[in-house]
């Protein structure tokens, strides 16, 4: 949270959004480019690939 009120809000696929408290609008102010690939505690990769669903 911002001094001025506004929520800074991460989402796990990339996006930065800004949440406006007064106008109760979200903004996406930055996106970037994350691996969605699971690893586990040990580094490892898993064994099959699983197809990503929206």
């Amino acid at each position: 949270m911002l001094d001025d009120g506004r929520v800074l809000y991460a989402e796990r696929k990339g996006k930065l959004k800004l949440y406006h408290p007064a106008t109760g609008k979200m903004q996406v102010i930055a996106e970037f480019n994350v691996s969605r690939e699971y690893v586990s505690k040990r580094a490892s990769a898993p064994k099959e690939k699983t197809a990503c669903r929206a």
